[in-house]
């Protein structure tokens, strides 16, 4: 897997488990540095769709969840074509 990947999954990994514990100030300041915190526009769309997903997901909100979890698999594509 290529570093641009691992950056964006490493992020999500990070931001996940703070979604259902944490207030919202906090996760939107913490989303905020992570986004900041990426060094491509590419890396940063595909972090801000796949965070889309999980908080759809984390709201119970499916087709959303399904709609942005497709958008965010397209951007890996998009990240696995730039980087080859």
């Amino acid at each position: 897997m290529n570093t641009q990947i691992d950056n964006v999954i490493t992020n999500l990994n990070t931001l996940a488990p703070g979604i259902d514990t944490q207030d919202a100030d906090f996760i939107v300041n913490f989303y905020n540095f992570l986004y900041n915190g990426l060094k491509t526009d590419e890396e940063r769309e595909a972090f801000k769709l796949g965070s889309l997903a999980v908080f759809a997901e984390a709201g119970k909100f499916r087709i959303r969840s399904v709609y942005y979890t497709f958008l965010f698999k397209r951007a890996v594509k998009r990240l696995k074509e730039a980087d080859a």
